[in-house]
């Protein structure tokens, strides 16, 4: 059934991310926002090549997004293997070929890809639910071994969920622009703009420093967004210019050993 299983792998990204599973009706549903129209005739294309299943195009009442309908019992039941009907969670029934493939897919749906002021910024984002493992196990499988993951109420659904985001660290984002082909127009546009700029970790705004120190303290601390402010006396908006001002009153510092940041001997993790 499946023509390219470097193809399939990319769609289960995309369909993982911004697709539905309909057992009931044998359904795979796309969504796409209508004014994305080129990604639209290329998942279109892509979908009808690799699943041998020509789709349907619908339009949402009220026109914001296009839903791609792939019907096929067979196409429903192995899709269904990588995500649940029900609940949304996903699952890899096997090891996946092209790590690469599916991560690119995910990108194009969930994520967000950036290039200003001479640097990429490559974001995941994903309900609190579990689902990041995938991610960070496929990132781990192509070289990407130095991100952050923060999670935050999120009051975008009709109950208050929490979100996971997943950030790749500047001096990674080289192997993402080199390893992760992306076919949404405007995020592939801000990866090929990183790789002809040609630097991606020489450049480090004053805000990058505080992000970093920041999940380097979370990270070897444990501490949630709101305990780490808690514990600076601060807000949850203003935690970054609060450790800032530590960073320049010489309180925190970090040191670079084997090309990755790690906080300085003088910082007693256990007081925070």
């Amino acid at each position: 059934m499946i023509t390219d299983q470097k193809d399939f792998e990319y769609l289960v990204g995309v369909i993982q991310g911004d697709g539905n599973v309909r057992k009931d009706h044998n359904l795979i549903r796309i969504s796409i926002h209508a004014e994305e129209q080129k990604f639209l005739r290329t998942i279109y294309k892509l979908g009808a090549k690799t699943f041998k299943v020509k789709p349907t195009i619908h339009t949402e009442k009220d026109g914001t997004m296009k839903i791609l309908h792939f019907k096929s019992k067979k196409l429903t039941r192995l899709i269904s293997q990588y995500k649940d009907s029900t609940t949304g969670l996903w699952s890899i029934p096997k090891k996946l070929n092209y790590p690469e493939e599916w991560l690119a897919g995910l990108w194009d749906t969930d994520g967000h890809a950036n290039f200003k002021d001479g640097r990429l910024d490559c974001i995941f984002s994903q309900k609190s639910n579990g689902n990041i493992e995938f991610v960070k196990t496929a990132l781990e499988e192509i070289g990407i071994s130095r991100y952050n993951v923060s999670t935050f109420d999120d009051e975008r659904w009709e109950e208050l969920t929490k979100t996971d985001y997943l950030r790749i660290w500047s001096i990674d984002t080289e192997v993402f622009a080199n390893k992760i082909k992306l076919k949404f127009p405007k995020k592939k546009q801000a990866v090929e703009a990183a790789l002809d700029n040609g630097e991606f970790y020489a450049y480090r705004p004053r805000g990058d420093f505080k992000k970093e120190i920041l999940e380097l303290i979370m990270a070897e601390t444990d501490l949630s967004n709101k305990e780490l402010a808690e514990k600076l006396e601060t807000s949850g908006s203003q935690i970054t210019q609060k450790l800032a001002e530590l960073f320049d009153e010489g309180e925190i510092s970090k040191t670079k050993k084997n090309d990755s940041w790690n906080l300085n001997d003088n910082l007693i993790i256990e007081e925070w």
